[in-house]
Parts: structure tokens; sequence; C-alpha cells
């Protein structure tokens, strides 16, 4: 899949299977632009005859019905027409390393043998393409296939001297090859180490792990796979799997949700990271989404896919255009905007209340003027200061740093003269 050819045509034939194109539309479409000689948007003109021409391949070559039967010779006769209107010459022109040799040649039967053996191995032509393409699978490549991918979880097999065989011959080159695995992962990385296997000649690796803190876990003390089930251990792997995607999605959705109602505000560089930081206006959230949070990159739904980089997100209150946006407001529409409204001070008195805290009266309980310090009913007047101070432990103290924080800023703001 990291291969041009193989990625050019995979993406083709999962276009064939849609009936809308959505973003394997744009990936094709770069990929002709690529083929053409065509620079960015330099040449309109030709982009739109290129364009038309992926049309009208689409609704003649389409896949009718994704989810019926597919044999090997259907594939193949497919391939054939995905090859025929890119022209197999140009696709070897993708890479340069298919100008050396047969590797193209090797690379192209490989790629079309694969997608062939996942037609025969399946029931329909979107399984097949999901077989192919590794889906609900983990992939296992070589470290050099690995440049330029990223996953959450990686592991490293065999880090012994047995299989970095060379590093003593070339320790640069052993340093900078264990650096490319170990940066595949985004969140954790787990390396072996088979019983026996030596390690003297690549101690200077282990040095460096040793004085960066990471620690070594004992097989004797984990919990063997082999006491359950290899479908049960399958089935809770996709239970845990579904779980931290539905926890992603959520979160997406409700960033999404307050950006839109402008209960926060979201601050990025257009197009490039040194562009200057510009406010996203709250309606623009309909046509973007955020593609990447580890990056704080967010994406435009557009065909040209505009990025937005060094994305960060704000209270109302914290955002450097928060003076234009209180102006003209009065002292309740501005303490709706940067108290009331304020989501992260609305999930940190949640998480109080459901330890059993009782952080400052807030919104549901009492009316928004009274929501800006701690309060409880008195005899001789509506309200009056809180005395019972919560415990240690309680987040009741957290909730009310927030609100003690986004009150002294906001009164700050109103006594300039802003309002």
């Amino acid at each position: 899949m990291t291969e041009p050819y193989a990625a050019a045509v995979s993406d083709a034939l999962d276009l064939l299977l849609r009936r809308r194109g959505g973003t394997m539309w744009a990936r094709v479409i770069d990929v002709l632009g690529t083929l053409e000689g065509i620079i960015g948007d330099e040449d309109p003109e030709r982009m739109q005859e290129v364009a038309v021409a992926l049309d009208e391949f689409h609704s003649a070559s389409a896949v009718p019905d994704p989810d019926s039967g597919v044999t090997a010779d259907e594939v193949s006769a497919l391939l054939d027409q995905i090859e025929d209107f890119f022209g197999l010459g140009r696709l070897k022109g993708l890479g340069a390393q298919y100008q050396q040799g047969d590797f193209f040649e090797r690379v192209r039967n490989a790629t079309r043998s694969f997608l062939k053996e996942c037609a025969t191995a399946s029931t329909s032509w979107r399984l097949a393409l999901n077989r192919y393409r590794g889906d609900g699978q983990v992939p296992l490549m070589t470290i050099t296939k690995s440049k330029g991918l990223e996953y959450d979880v990686v592991v490293l097999l065999g880090l012994d001297d047995s299989d970095w065989w060379s590093f003593q011959k070339n320790p640069d080159e052993g340093h900078s090859t264990f650096f490319v695995a170990a940066s595949r992962a985004r969140e954790r990385l787990f390396m072996t180490l088979c019983k026996g296997q030596r390690t003297a000649k690549i101690g200077e690796i282990y040095t460096l792990l040793d004085a960066a803190g990471v620690k070594t876990i004992n097989s004797d003390n984990l919990v063997s796979v082999q006491k359950y089930p290899h479908n049960q251990y399958q089935t809770r792997l996709r239970e845990i799997s579904a779980r931290m995607s539905q926890t992603d999605a959520h979160l997406r959705y409700s960033l999404i949700e307050h950006l839109l109602a402008e209960r926060i505000v979201a601050w990025g560089c257009r197009e490039t990271p040194t562009a200057p930081s510009m406010a996203i206006p709250g309606p623009a959230w309909n046509y973007i989404y955020i593609s990447s949070f580890r990056n704080c990159i967010a994406t435009e739904k557009t065909r040209a896919k505009t990025q937005i980089f060094n994305l960060r997100i704000f209270p109302i209150v914290e955002s450097a255009d928060v003076i234009d946006r209180l102006s003209d407001k009065t002292f309740m529409e501005a303490l709706q905007m940067c108290l009331v409204n304020d989501p992260q001070l609305g999930a940190a008195r949640k998480r109080a209340i459901a330890s059993g805290g009782t952080p400052a009266s807030f919104a549901n309980e009492w009316h928004p003027y009274r929501a800006v310090w701690p309060v409880v009913p008195g005899e001789g007047s509506d309200i009056e200061p809180k005395s019972d101070d919560p415990a240690p432990d309680n987040l009741a103290k957290a909730a009310d740093r927030i609100q003690g924080q986004r009150l002294a800023k906001l009164i700050g703001y109103l006594s300039s003269g802003v309002s």
C-alpha cells in the first residue's frame, strides 16, 4: 500500500465501488493531476478536463452493487480498465524506483495477485477491498517499509543481537534505523526480547533506553493471552477498539458542537504553519473538521482539502479577540458568554457533583447572576456566601477555581470599559 502504483490502483477501485466519490474522488484527481503534469491550481481548465474524464470513467465502470459476489477474473478485468484509464506507461512514472529493472512489473504483479487472492477469499467487492487494505488487521512490515507511517501502538519484534546483526558494522545507521522504528508510534511503543537472546552488540540502544526511563516488563508478570480462546481474545480487542473509536468520535462531535454555538473559540494558521493565526468563525465549522488531535490540524471540507495548522481552542474569556466579542454586550450577556455557557466550567462542575462535591451553584440551580460565587439560600437575603469549605480531595475546589479565574478576567475586561 505504500507503493505509488498500489495506492493509485486501490484508490481508483475504491472510487468505482462508491456512488459518490467523496475523499476517494479527490485522491484519484490528485493522481491524475500528477500524471498530467499539472502543478497545484496552475491550470484550472486542464484540471476541469481531467475531472470530466474521471466522471465519465466512473459512470461507465462503477460496480453496480459493491456488496455483490466477486471473482478473481472480475477483479482482473476491472484492474485492466483502471490501468487503461490511467495509462500503464504513465503509472510507471509515479515513482523513480520504477525506472530500475523490472521493479515496476514486480510491484504491479504482486498488487494484482493479492487483490485477486482477496476476491477469492471474500464474499463481495467491498469485503475484498477491505481485506486488501488490511482493515481490522495488524500490519506487519519491515522498518524500512514503515517510513512515513504512524500508528497508535507499535510492537518492535526482536531487539537483540541476532536481529540487529549489522549494528556494530555501522552504529550511526543502526541508531537511525532504530529511531525510524521507534518514531512510528503515536502513543505506545513495545519492544520485545526473547529469553536467552544476547544484547551486548546493541548495548548502546539499551543504554539510551535506560537513560530515557523506559521500563522493562518481565513476561512472567503478564497475564498470558493463552488463557483465552483466540476468538474471545479477538472479540475483546474489537470491543476495546470500538469503545476507543466511539470516545474519539464523541469528543470530535462535542467540540464541533461547542465551536458552532460559539461557546468556545478556535484559532489556527490556514494553509501553512507559518501563516498568521486567525480566529475561526463559529459558522465555518459546518465546513471544517478536526483531522488530527495529536498534530492540532483541522481540514476544510472542500475538494482542495485546505488544512488549518496549529489549531488552538480557547474559552471565550481567554481568546485573543475577547474584547471585540464583549463589545456592546451588557453585563448579563457577557456573563452568559464567559461563564454560564463555558463547557470547561460545566464539565468541571459535573465531575465535582459526581464525586459528592458541592461546587458553586450554577445555571440550572440559580439565576446567572447568582452563579459567580459559592452561595446557599439565606434567611435574611436571597443569597449569602457559602461558609463550608470543600474537603481537600473534593473536585468542587477545582470547579470554583476555574469559575473564579473566568470571573476575575471578565470583571477586568468590563471594568476597563469594554461594554
